[in-house]
């Protein structure tokens, strides 16, 4: 309804790691400064989060009583990112020492350990798709790797011509789950890749420049995509790759954060000079509304 509402969660005899886990910015939640929260997910039907902590603890919360349900322990590496699988009775957690771990967060056990990446590479993302029986997860050796959440085998590599380090720094999954995306963050060639599932082979490649690639997020019916490096945005068609329209802030601060909104009508994204700016898809790009805190 547009209305912020803000909850404070009483941390009293919250054991530490549980404490350290608690989503900082999640439903309003306060917390004290010294207690980051690292990765965030939501699964509505079941009202519940999780959130990480540094200390490699995952939490899952119930979103209307406050209360912790669960507590996942990672005991060899921080935890980078989280999602729930369909259902909401399996979790899986990505780690910077490389591992990929899905739980099963009602008995609060690791059913399956999947190994891919480099031993020491880190994992940075991990997506889940539609169906839940497949996943897929992006690691710092510049690899997208699609497993299998039944059996924890690889099925399929996505190589960006063997680029490492900063070159995928995000990965989406299509609706329909026949295509993906990776934003790509080079030197000399940054933007996305729009990859065949099946196949592994790189559908389009979408170039905004030479500046390094911040995020890329995807509309709810994933016909179009939105790439950003530090100031500026663009907008693309999925279906060839072709840009839409560029998206100018006129703002100061680097790029926080962007995502869809409206049904995928508008853009919003977050800057570090507090401002928040609205576009409209429809008009190439027309800024319909800027707003600072």
């Amino acid at each position: 309804d547009g209305e912020w509402r803000s909850r404070t969660m009483p941390l009293t005899g919250i054991d530490p790691d549980v404490a350290g886990a608690v989503p900082a910015m999640a439903l309003g939640w306060r917390l004290p400064h010294e207690l980051v929260q690292h990765v965030l997910d939501f699964f509505p039907q079941h009202v519940q989060v999780a959130s990480s902590s540094g200390r490699g603890t995952v939490v899952i919360w119930s979103s209307r009583s406050n209360a912790p349900l669960q507590v996942l322990r990672e005991p060899n590496s921080r935890v980078v990112d989280t999602k729930f699988l369909p259902g909401g009775n399996r979790l899986v957690t990505a780690t910077e020492s490389g591992d990929v771990v899905i739980w099963d967060t009602v008995a609060g056990k690791a059913v399956r350990m999947l190994r891919g990446h480099g031993p020491e590479e880190e994992v940075l993302e991990v997506q889940v798709f539609p169906d839940g029986d497949r996943l897929v997860t992006l690691g710092s050796d510049g690899l997208a790797l699609l497993w299998s959440a039944a059996s924890g085998e690889v099925l399929q590599r996505f190589d960006q011509n063997g680029y490492s380090d900063d070159c995928h720094r995000h990965v989406r999954v299509l609706p329909g789950g026949g295509r993906i995306v990776t934003g790509i963050s080079f030197f000399r060639d940054s933007g996305a890749i729009i990859w065949n599932v099946s196949t592994g082979l790189a559908l389009h490649r979408i170039h905004h420049g030479n500046t390094p690639a911040r995020f890329v997020e995807m509309s709810p019916d994933g016909s179009r995509l939105v790439t950003t490096d530090a100031q500026d945005a663009w907008l693309w068609r999925s279906a060839d790759g072709e840009m839409d329209g560029q998206l100018f802030g006129g703002h100061e601060g680097w790029i926080n954060g962007v995502a869809f909104a409206d049904r995928g009508n508008k853009v919003v994204a977050s800057c570090s000079d507090w401002h928040a700016t609205i576009w409209d898809i429809h008009t190439g790009g027309r800024q319909m509304l800027e707003m600072k805190g």
